[in-house]
């Protein structure tokens, strides 16, 4: 089956400095006409530019990873395991787009019981004669479809709904449905997209079962580098250059903080964004990050406490007010 084209679009290309694509007929956030080149022969400048689809800044790992796996028949299944705010959900939405599947996003942690999965069965009175429907789940109809089903927090889902997955992830790619008794088939070129975070601050999570890791290709997706950090910051949320780079610099040290101490969050790109919003919108950049970032932190301790000591860690990179 042929896959739908991406095209080049030369007014979102100029403004982010990078060759940017969008699905063809998605209209340009910027209301240009796009071009009619085909993304898969339109190639980065350098090896060190990335590409950006609908502002989502694309790891070159990730785009290789795609490419190569939905060659396969059937299609695999892939984790992209990661810290938070760092595109592994928006990266699977944007690849889905890119190369026209449809697109689902499962939120794991509110599936909690198994059935729902599958649907619901509901009884009617017709005619004085109790009927029973079976509607099946937006999960269901679209496993049997061309697609891409992005399995969210996979981490959080609980043992019951594992035994649902499971088979559906193995060579068999098919499971029973308990509510109508027939065999759910997966689609040959259904891709399921498994994403998580890894760590023991996040609360209500659970280790990610083998089962799982041995059935799925898994990346680890990190923050983008710098440069492309300051230029979403600039050219998606309005940053100055300035703010960009003071932004960026205080997270990485962050982050660098929490790579030797669990106690230690990290910043990601989504917050930095988040902060970049309400500074446009009128907001002091110290209250910004406070509300955004440093709240967020323990405030054990007080004058100690990692809060205080992220305050501490902007104003000496001259932060701006």
């Amino acid at each position: 089956m042929a896959k739908a084209k991406s095209v080049a679009c030369p007014a979102c290309t100029v403004a982010w400095n990078l060759p940017v694509f969008h699905p063809e007929g998605t209209p340009c956030p910027k209301g240009a006409a796009t071009g009619e080149q085909d993304a898969q022969v339109v190639q980065p400048a350098t090896v060190h530019t990335p590409t950006t689809i609908n502002g989502y800044v694309m790891p070159a790992k990730m785009l290789a990873v795609w490419n190569a796996g939905v060659k396969q028949n059937p299609a695999p299944n892939f984790m992209f395991i990661g810290p938070p705010g760092s595109g592994k959900t928006d990266g699977g939405e944007c690849l889905a787009a890119m190369d026209g599947y449809e697109h689902l996003k499962v939120d794991c942690a509110s599936m909690t019981d198994p059935v729902d999965w599958f649907g619901v069965r509901e009884i009617v009175v017709e005619d004085g004669v109790a009927v029973t429907y079976y509607r099946p789940s937006q999960f269901i109809e679209t496993i049997q479809r061309r697609s891409v089903i992005n399995l969210d927090e996979i981490n959080r889902i609980p043992d019951a709904v594992r035994q649902v997955l499971l088979p559906l992830l193995d060579a068999s790619r098919a499971v029973l449905n308990p509510l109508d008794g027939k065999i759910v088939q997966r689609h040959p070129e259904c891709v399921i997209l498994m994403t998580g975070n890894v760590g023991l601050r996040f609360t209500g999570t659970s280790a990610i079962d083998p089962a799982f890791t041995s059935r799925a290709a898994i990346l680890n997706v990190d923050y983008v580098d710098e440069h492309v950090e300051r230029g979403i910051l600039r050219h998606k949320a309005g940053a100055s250059e300035q703010l960009a780079n003071q932004l960026v610099k205080f997270a990485v040290d962050v982050r660098e903080k929490a790579k030797v101490d669990p106690d230690w969050p990290t910043v990601s790109t989504r917050e930095l964004m988040n902060v970049c919003n309400f500074v446009s919108d009128g907001l002091d950049t110290t209250t910004a990050l406070e509300i955004c970032v440093f709240n967020g932190a323990s405030s054990e301790g007080g004058a100690s406490s990692i809060q205080s000591a992220m305050a501490i860690l902007w104003a000496a990179l001259g932060g701006t007010q």
